[in-house]
């Protein structure tokens, strides 16, 4: 790449790096529009959905400290990412977008870019408005 006008963002759906995080991530990821679509007004919709995250909370954190009491999605994108960087010679960024506590930072980050151009680097494996149409609008 090399190109001194472009930086690359590797963008992952993140995860809880702690069972202290998982209630806010299970609220970010039910509560987006594009996870789950329904017909419902959207302050209906968040407090259906915000609710439905609480409650599921207190399992979903057994179910993570099962595998280490986080989730290997942000450890492993940032792995990659870092690896990556060591071939590229470009600005190198990630963003977790179901981990809200990485977002301002990560706003911070590239709002001082100077680059032109920013070429996003999905890590799914096809094009889902849940997944890579999230961060597109999120992004927007």
């Amino acid at each position: 790449m090399g190109n001194s006008n472009k930086a690359l963002l590797v963008v992952n759906f993140g995860g809880p790096r702690n069972l202290q995080e998982v209630p806010d991530f299970l609220e970010a990821l039910l509560t987006d529009k594009d996870v789950i679509r329904t017909p419902l007004p959207g302050f209906v919709q968040d407090f259906i959905f915000k609710r439905i995250a609480r409650k599921r909370s207190d399992k979903v954190a057994k179910d993570y400290g099962l595998i280490g009491g986080k989730s290997p999605i942000f450890e492993d994108t940032e792995w990659m990412a870092s690896h990556l960087a060591e071939q590229i010679d470009c600005p190198f960024f990630t963003f977790h977008r179901y981990l809200r506590a990485t977002h301002k930072s990560f706003i911070e980050q590239i709002m001082t870019l100077p680059q032109e151009e920013i070429l996003v680097f999905p890590l799914f494996p096809q094009f889902s408005y849940a997944t890579t149409g999230s961060i597109a609008g999120f992004l927007k």
